[in-house]
């Protein structure tokens, strides 16, 4: 797992850039993205909705598989 640390700017920027999310003063860290060994987003999910639970796990296996 990675987790994702640094300065606020260039955070910031791979969020909007990098992963396509809009940023807005309500900001929840209820989100998790998926990126392969290529840097590739294979999916975003929320941390609340228990289908998205389900389908990272999935997802993650899968990648795990074909790595």
């Amino acid at each position: 797992w990675e987790i994702i640390t640094g300065d606020s700017t260039s955070i910031t920027d791979l969020i909007q850039n990098g992963f396509h999310i809009p940023l807005n003063k309500k900001i929840k860290a209820n989100r998790f993205i998926l990126v392969d060994n290529n840097g590739q987003i294979r999916g975003y999910y929320k941390s609340s909705n228990q289908e998205d639970i389900s389908r990272i796990a999935i997802d993650i296996d899968g990648l795990m598989r074909i790595s």
